[in-house]
């Protein structure tokens, strides 16, 4: 038969061969066919090929549209095991290394990192287009912020962006982004 399953969500997706319920590596190469019960909630690769001497092989799942579905794996002589239910829902984004304190004239060089909510893996996850994100201060006479910065496809950390304090208050920085939750950094307070 054949198992598909994840591996914690760590965006690695697998599929293996097993023989009387237990995974085997035969000496023959497998295909095995993936399909997404809904094509409109994501998409999979047409095959995926267990090498020979191997018992399994890993597959991506890319998220198309918000809902909930399930992966079917089929292959010629094995039965099919149960499919595998996958939930595609809103990304958002965190902020990474940006401080709370800076006295005025300093800078501070942070990132924007992807986040999925309720995965026990939630930062791991890579664009798959460049993703424009736009960062706004709250009270920009406080602290300007660079912005847009880039979440490069096939990365999950964005490119550098600065804080640079102007006067003493506090300010926060919103960063938002195409089909993504906005989010909003935790307050930063500017000393003179």
């Amino acid at each position: 038969g054949l198992r598909t399953y994840s591996s914690g969500g760590a965006g690695e997706w697998y599929v293996d061969r097993l023989l009387n319920g237990v995974v085997y590596a035969p000496a023959e190469a497998l295909t095995v066919m993936l399909a997404c019960s809904s094509p409109v909630i994501c998409s999979v690769p047409e095959t995926v090929t267990i090498p020979a001497g191997s018992s399994g092989a890993v597959f991506s799942i890319t998220g198309i549209g918000l809902g909930t579905t399930t992966i079917v794996a089929s292959a010629t002589g094995y039965t099919s095991g149960q499919d595998l239910s996958v939930s595609v829902v809103t990304p958002g984004l965190t902020f990474s290394g940006l401080v709370t304190a800076l006295n005025v004239a300093g800078t501070d060089a942070f990132n924007l990192q992807t986040y999925v909510p309720n995965n026990s893996w939630s930062s791991l996850h890579p664009a798959v287009a460049d993703i424009p994100i736009t960062l706004i201060s709250s009270t920009p006479g406080v602290a300007a912020v660079t912005s847009p910065v880039t979440l490069t496809a096939g990365s999950y950390l964005s490119q550098t962006a600065t804080v640079t304090a102007v006067s003493a208050g506090s300010t926060a920085i919103t960063a938002s982004a195409p089909d993504f939750s906005p989010v909003n950094s935790a307050t930063i307070n500017v000393s003179p």
